[in-house]
């Protein structure tokens, strides 16, 4: 039961500024969707 708890608090963590940074500072690229 402890594991299945764990699995649920996928929310449980906090970002700096500085991961916030390095976030915003990823390549984003083109974002092309292909439909099939």
């Amino acid at each position: 039961m402890k594991r299945i708890n764990e699995n649920f608090n996928v929310f449980d963590f906090e970002l700096s500024a500085d991961d916030l940074t390095a976030i915003k500072s990823l390549a984003k690229g083109s974002g092309l969707i292909y439909s099939v």
